[in-house]
């Protein structure tokens, strides 16, 4: 259920969307602009939840450095946008269950996904299934614990909901987005195309629904202490690193000569 959630994949989709639609009309540096006037707009009309902000944050970073032309880190923006946020609201910290959620997520796409890719590469590319598979195990490892810690009950069939209905997000939003364009112009209009968001929406939260009924849709664990998640944290990260990062290597990590390893140099005449 939380795709349909607000989140940091919106943010993207808003960015992207700002890119390609002025690719013809203002050249790149005014998109750059452009896209992060509509994140900061798009992030006070939908709610300032410690998701979106943290997203915002990112991916203005990332707009202003593709502006001034600089190299970009994800990992420094993210600690740059966690430590803004902590500095005017300490208690996100601790207190804010979808900071820790978004924070950790983030951070196992940047430092693990790399790696958990490699492993699936017998995965069809189609629609971004491999992309959605990838994405959704790594997160899914990271935040279990914190999930577990803070609700007592994780989903065992998030991953393939996830991958079904990933691919529709997108369209979900396109034709919600030009449904209400349309609206502001004639209500029977937009009627048709409002007609097929709800059929993509129906789509996602009738997934969500049917596999969150199955009997085997969740476990649920007792409570436990904080000394319990950080030891819990310790044993996963350490798996994580021995299973993913010390047997194998991430593909764009790998070193310019293995990508010659076939290749016949001769003297150029």
């Amino acid at each position: 259920m939380h795709i349909v959630v607000l989140s940091g994949y919106n943010i993207m989709l808003v960015v992207t969307f700002f890119m390609y639609v002025l690719a013809y009309v203002l050249p790149y540096r005014a998109r750059l602009i452009t896209g992060m006037i509509g994140i900061t707009c798009f992030a006070l009309l939908v709610g300032l939840s410690a998701t979106v902000v943290r997203a915002s944050i990112m991916a203005s970073l990332l707009l202003l450095i593709r502006f001034g032309g600089m190299t970009h880190n994800i990992l420094r923006s993210l600690f740059f946008a966690g430590i803004i946020m902590l500095v005017i609201n300490p208690f996100l910290l601790l207190y804010d269950v979808g900071f820790q959620l978004s924070f950790v997520a983030t951070l196992a796409l940047i430092v693990f996904a790399p790696y958990v890719q490699t492993w699936f590469w017998w995965v069809p590319i189609f629609v971004g299934t491999r992309e959605f598979l990838v994405a959704t195990i790594t997160t899914q490892l990271l935040v279990t614990p914190l999930i577990l810690f803070h609700i007592g009950e994780v989903s065992l069939v998030a991953v393939a909901v996830n991958v079904l209905v990933l691919p529709m997000v997108p369209v979900a939003m396109l034709l919600t987005f030009i449904t209400g364009l349309i609206a502001f112009i004639s209500m029977p209009l937009a009627l048709p195309i409002a007609w097929l968001a709800h059929l993509s929406l129906f789509y996602i939260l009738f997934l969500a629904s049917t596999f969150a009924s199955l009997p085997v849709a969740s476990a649920s664990v007792p409570a436990f202490s904080v000394v319990t998640l950080v030891c819990m944290y310790a044993v996963l990260l350490t798996l994580l690193w021995y299973i993913f990062i010390k047997k194998s290597k991430p593909q764009e990590k790998l070193s310019p000569i293995a990508y010659l390893d076939r290749w016949t140099i001769v003297e150029e005449k």
